[in-house]
């Protein structure tokens, strides 16, 4: 194992690549699963790694009340941080959990965010166009 698969030449390749350089040098009875565990054991091989797959976050369900009218319920979110265009670089999205599933995306300058100023943005932007969706 030092010269095919720990010596710093070798370059700790992965199970496969171990299997077939010690398989050249000196081949023996149970090469394959020593070689698997002893690779799954290697430190240097688990940190460089690639992995094929990930695990997947599961999905979270907003619950709504039967009933609930468009933007009674809805998530608000800031993506900052984007290069200036027509003097924004913000946009401010809101979505509407409640019956309509509506995505809003406004444009706005980057500032000090606070309550008052979203809100005023939603008053200005949303509530008009909505009002009367009930």
């Amino acid at each position: 194992m030092t010269l095919v698969h720990n010596h710093p030449t070798a370059g700790h390749l992965g199970r496969d690549e171990t299997i077939r350089k010690a398989m050249e040098v000196l081949p023996w009875t149970g090469m394959r699963q020593w070689i698997t565990d002893y690779v799954k054991g290697c430190a240097t091989c688990q940190q460089n790694k690639i992995l094929t797959y990930r695990t997947k976050v599961p999905l979270y369900r907003i619950m709504t009340k039967e009933g609930t009218l468009p933007f009674q319920q809805i998530a608000m979110d800031l993506i900052m941080g984007l290069p200036q265009h027509h003097g924004h670089n913000t946009i401010l999205t809101i979505v509407d959990y409640g019956c309509s599933h509506t995505a809003i995306f406004l444009p706005c300058s980057h500032g000090p965010w606070h309550h008052p100023a979203v809100l005023r943005l939603c008053l200005l932007m949303v509530w008009p166009a909505h009002q009367n969706d009930k």
